[in-house]
């Protein structure tokens, strides 16, 4: 339903100005796509690379549950690579690390950190010179507070990629982040030291000081 004419109407179909419109549509046939295990592996890898294309539309958009939708098919689609030749497993494993460097990313956008990690992770197994996969998996530990171990990550990025400000930035903060929990730690865990410290010196105040003497038997000091 809607305006379709606007405030000129169309006077060949007979639509007056400002009219609402309802468009009915007949669906005269439909043909339903294969399901994975339908598929042989080439297809599986040809459908991958559709999926991707249409995840990244969605991405753009700003569609991003839509966007996850489109890249977990394609893990779905090619975790497996059996029956493939060398070309066609490279470009499975070019299609795969993209949906899984590409999970990480439209999950640290919903905020789901933990997907996000999950993701970054596979794709620094699949390809451990990638930095975008290290630099995700570091954005991730970030956000749920792990500093310490975002900064290993936004390291490896700037191991493989000196000039990488973005990384360089987030080291930053990662630093900035440890030093910042370490001088809270010192301040309250000096603090309980300093509380208990006054108070062993008030209890041995008050206690009374006894002294024992313990008389040694002759068994005791001979000499073996």
């Amino acid at each position: 339903m809607g305006y379709a004419f606007g405030g000129e109407g169309n006077p060949s179909l007979g639509v007056p100005p400002g009219a609402s419109v309802e468009y009915e549509a007949e669906l005269n046939s439909f043909e339903k796509a294969k399901e994975p295990w339908e598929m042989d592996q080439e297809e599986k890898v040809e459908q991958g690379k559709t999926c991707k294309d249409k995840g990244t539309q969605f991405l753009k958009a700003e569609k991003y549950k839509l966007a996850v939708k489109q890249y977990k098919k394609i893990i779905d689609l090619l975790e497996f690579d059996a029956g493939l030749d060398d070309e066609k497993k490279a470009e499975r494993h070019k299609v795969l690390l993209a949906g899984h460097l590409n999970l990480s990313m439209v999950y640290l956008k919903l905020k789901d950190n933990a997907s996000a990690l999950e993701h970054a992770s596979k794709a620094v197994t699949m390809d451990s010179t990638n930095v975008k996969a290290y630099f995700r998996r570091g954005q991730a530990h970030l956000n749920i507070g792990d500093a310490l171990v975002a900064q290993k990550d936004f390291q490896s990025c700037l191991d493989l990629e000196p000039s990488n400000k973005a990384a360089q930035q987030q080291l930053s903060v990662c630093v900035q982040q440890i030093k910042a929990h370490r001088q809270k730690e010192k301040q309250l865990y000096g603090g309980m030291f300093e509380k208990f410290a006054k108070q062993d010196m008030v209890k041995d105040k008050d206690e009374p000081k006894t002294i024992t003497t313990e008389v040694l038997s002759d068994e005791t000091t001979e000499v073996c």
